[in-house]
């Protein structure tokens, strides 16, 4: 739920931008500016993959020279189970309360949407007018978009302070 909570205002972001961009720019320059993106995320996933499959490969090793692995049935038998006897009281409740739907993250994302929707609603388009007179390409049109996007992108900064603080909270 976490990661739904940082992603998808992002994603709606982005299709918003999108959608702006795709009414603006030529068909040859989106095609371009797509190929320049995926090209650039391909390429940072390869290098985390290596990266990651270096470090796993290493890992093993190690393990191996330390001769970790119990005896009979090879398992790591150190690596399997959290200890919770260890863990505080705090990181106790962290680890309970994702156990169960977070009714605080789901409350922010369907607040986030009907707010989008809403003004997307005012805001019109295609064959539905806009109920406040707003016209494609005016003021209004752009002060809408602009407030979409800032509503947006506060309610990412406000999924940030409280996954960093939660994050926080289970390194203390």
């Amino acid at each position: 739920w976490d990661l739904i909570l940082m992603m998808e205002p992002l994603t709606i972001a982005g299709a918003l931008v999108g959608a702006v961009l795709n009414k603006l720019l030529d068909e040859s320059v989106l095609v371009v500016m797509l190929v320049l993106l995926l090209s650039y995320t391909a390429y940072k996933t390869l290098k985390r993959a290596v990266k990651m499959y270096s470090a796993e490969n290493e890992h093993r090793r190690s393990e191996l020279e330390n001769d970790v692995f119990d005896d009979d049935d090879g398992d790591f038998a150190s690596t399997m189970y959290l200890d919770v006897g260890d863990q505080t009281s705090t990181l106790k409740t962290i680890l309970e309360n994702e156990r169960n739907v977070p009714m605080g993250n789901i409350t922010l994302l369907v607040l986030m949407f009907v707010v989008v929707l809403f003004i997307n609603v005012m805001k019109g388009g295609g064959a539905f007018p806009s109920p406040l007179g707003i016209k494609c390409g005016s003021l209004l049109y752009w002060a809408a978009n602009f407030l979409n996007l800032l509503w947006i992108i506060s309610i990412s900064f406000v999924a940030r302070r409280h996954l960093l603080k939660k994050y926080e909270l289970k390194e203390s």
